[in-house]
């Protein structure tokens, strides 16, 4: 099975009565309800239920809340993972399809609250099943209301996402693609770890806010203007066209460099280069992860960025 296509599609345009596995996650934000808030009396009743919730700091109050909205709603325990799990989201999912016995799947993700490795392993699932001939999967994503500044990032690590890691061989350059969000002085130290020959950086605009477009170019401008060959703005709320214009990007370079791509914006952006890296085997998708305390509790503002993804 292959990624086939990416399309941006509304909300109220997934067929919830026509779903066959819904995937939420409980977390440390109050979005990560926002969209299970909207669906509950609107799924199809036989759908499989798969909710993942982190086996750490579930005392804070943000947390306890997530828990007990789905406590309430769904009649099925939660399953807890660590955030940097990949490999353990595979038998939940084959557990919840096993008894689907049909040649098509729907599935909906609400990866908001979700790590990337976790978004990363149902990706991989969907590609690489041999259950159902094609796997047509619909990804929500939460617009989130951000009140505070977040804490400097501390990079912890900086390894490739597992199923993403590329191609090993030596080549003559190396080309670095970089989604840039807040974190501006952790994404420079990135760069100057991993030494690539060219840079090239992007950035949502539109995004979540205009203020937050303002602050991404502010924190990063040393990079905009020092070390990126060019900077891209893909829009926030377009996953279709991050994809797209990456692609484009990615066709261009030389058959001699190794291309890494490296996701550091908002998690839409994030979700077309995972798909970028399903498309093309050869990108090497890194992940740089940072020691700190959890963030704050991010509310929903209302508006769900949707994207219809098949396999097949």
């Amino acid at each position: 099975m292959r990624f086939h296509s990416v399309q941006d599609t509304a909300f109220s345009d997934i067929p919830l009565k026509e779903v066959d596995v819904v995937i939420f996650c409980s977390g440390f934000e109050s979005r990560c309800t926002h969209v299970p808030e909207n669906t509950f009396d609107k799924l199809n009743p036989d759908a499989s239920i798969l909710i993942l919730g982190f086996d750490d700091h579930n005392q804070l109050s943000s947390r306890k809340k997530s828990d007990q909205f789905y406590n309430g709603k769904y009649k099925t325990s939660q399953s807890l993972l660590s955030g940097d799990e990949y490999d353990g989201i595979f038998p939940l999912l084959n557990e919840k399809l096993k008894i689907k016995k049909k040649k098509n799947v729907s599935v909906l993700l609400d990866y908001t609250s979700m790590t990337r490795q976790w978004y990363a392993a149902i990706l991989s699932w969907c590609k690489f099943q041999q259950q159902f001939e094609e796997v047509t999967l619909f990804t929500t994503y939460s617009v989130g209301k951000y009140i505070k500044k977040s804490e400097p990032m501390v990079i912890h690590e900086i390894t490739s996402l597992p199923g993403f890691s590329g191609s090993t061989l030596a080549r003559e350059s190396s080309t670095l693609i970089f989604g840039l969000g807040f974190e501006g002085a952790a994404s420079l130290c990135a760069i100057e770890r991993l030494e690539p020959s060219v840079v090239y950086t992007f950035i949502a605009n539109p995004a979540a806010y205009p203020e937050a477009y303002k602050r991404s170019i502010e924190v990063n401008e040393p990079i905009i203007s020092h070390l990126a060959q060019a900077n891209l703005e893909f829009s926030l709320f377009s996953v279709e066209d991050t994809f797209r214009g990456l692609s484009e990007l990615l066709i261009a370079q030389p058959n001699n460099a190794n291309i890494t791509v490296v996701p550091m914006g908002p998690k839409p952006h994030i979700l077309a280069t995972l798909l970028l890296g399903l498309r093309y085997p050869q990108l090497t998708c890194i992940r740089v992860s940072g020691r700190g305390k959890k963030g704050e509790n991010v509310k929903a503002e209302g508006r769900i960025v949707t994207t219809k993804i098949i396999f097949q």
